[in-house]
């Protein structure tokens, strides 16, 4: 149990199934998503994948400067997707489709709530 707890991947897990229940119980109860809300959430799944990512490269030794993750920040949907490529090689792709799937988790009960 408790390998699963540090694994890298735990955050955006954690995050997408919270987020998930929120996004379910929200409306459930009678309110409307405000526009704020829907930004948190959309800046708290960007923050989950690049904490992952960080984290990632630290535990392996691959920061290759100080401010990795600001950068990683600063060209966002672009970054993932050379750091999966390029640290993980054919396995990157996989680990792509996680990150999709986990994003539809997110998405998914919120636009059928909604």
């Amino acid at each position: 149990m408790s390998k699963a707890f540090s694994s890298p991947l735990a955050p955006l897990i954690f995050f997408a199934i919270g987020a998930a229940i929120l996004n379910l119980m929200h409306p459930w109860m009678g309110y409307r998503w405000s526009e704020r809300y829907e930004v948190m959430m959309s800046f708290g799944w960007r923050l989950a994948i690049l904490s992952w990512m960080t984290h990632d490269a630290q535990r392996n030794g691959r920061t290759p400067y100080y401010d990795y993750g600001f950068f990683a920040f600063l060209i966002f949907p672009l970054s993932v997707i050379i750091y999966a490529g390029r640290h993980y090689g054919s396995r990157g792709v996989l680990i792509l489709g996680l990150i999709f799937l986990l994003t539809m988790v997110l998405f998914i009960p919120a636009t059928i709530m909604q």
